[in-house]
């Protein structure tokens, strides 16, 4: 399942790329910004093929991606520090560095 929500990041334009394990599905959580329903997208026998025609033409009408920045919201995203462990350890050299 984690190479499916990887797919989903990549092709909703959240995560080309994933420098640890689950980070583009935690972009994509995070894209969402905890928006919860009860709709699914569809998954008979574990084929992939109708969820992700599904997803490609929820996109394709600019579905849901889009609605923070159209909110007002500025979305940053990480460009070149990774935001997990990597992260934390240059923020606390450069820290350490500063004192």
């Amino acid at each position: 399942m984690g190479r499916l929500f990887d797919a989903v990041a990549s092709l909703a334009g959240v995560a080309q790329e994933n420098r640890f394990e689950g980070q583009a599905a935690m972009m994509l959580e995070c894209a969402i910004g905890g928006r919860r329903t009860n709709e699914a997208y569809p998954l008979p026998d574990g084929d992939w093929g109708p969820l992700v025609e599904a997803l490609l033409a929820d996109l394709a009408r600019g579905a849901p991606r889009d609605l923070m920045a159209a909110s007002g919201f500025a979305v940053y995203t990480p460009q070149r520090i990774p935001p997990g462990d990597g992260g934390i350890a240059l923020g606390q050299a450069v820290l350490a560095a500063g004192s």
